[in-house]
Parts: C-alpha cells; sequence; structure tokens
C-alpha cells in the first residue's frame, strides 16, 4: 500500500508518479550539470514520517551536503550530531560526501 507518493514534471507531455511504501520508502533525486538535489523518505523507528534532504554531486559537479534531516511535517529538525549511526545511514552519508 502506497505511504509516500512523488511526482514530476518536464520535457514529456504527461505527470510521472511514483508510489512508496513504508518498507520501501521513497528517494527522489532532481539533477542539472551543476549538481543535485536527493529527498529521502522513510518512517523511523517511533513510527514518524522523516525526509533527508541534501545536496549530491552530479557528473562529477556540486558539493554533498545535508539541508534537512527530520520529521515530513517540519517539527523539530535533527542536528548533524543526532543523525542515525546505523552503518547503512553512515555508509549513504560518506558515499555522498
Amino acid at each position: 500500500m502506497a505511504h509516500f507518493y512523488g511526482s514530476c514534471e518536464g520535457k514529456a507531455k504527461t505527470q510521472a508518479t511514483r508510489l512508496g511504501s513504508r518498507a520501501s520508502g521513497m528517494v527522489t533525486q532532481c539533477a542539472s550539470w551543476s549538481g543535485a538535489v536527493r529527498c529521502t523518505a522513510h518512517v523511523d523507528e517511533n513510527d514518524v514520517d522523516c525526509v533527508t534532504v541534501e545536496l549530491i554531486p552530479w557528473h562529477g559537479n556540486g558539493v554533498a551536503r545535508l539541508l534537512y534531516y527530520g520529521p515530513m511535517s517540519g517539527a523539530q529538525p535533527v542536528t548533524e550530531d543526532e543523525l542515525p549511526t546505523d552503518p547503512i545511514s553512515r555508509a549513504k552519508r560518506e558515499v555522498a560526501a
């Protein structure tokens, strides 16, 4: 069952949409020749819908920088020191850096 919903518009005449479940989450990227932005949606261990928004390099251009990590509602964003420390999250941050 869909928990997250994503859409994009561009050159095509129709809008593309994708769904993400609580288990799969959802990852979206928007890129240019200058860099990219990646948004990763997931449900955290407290059953809260969360999102990570980060700048990422794209084809050798741009920088890796965390812009936001926390609830999708925008309430109580998480600081850099409070980021998840599990190995997968840590590895994703290191790859992006």
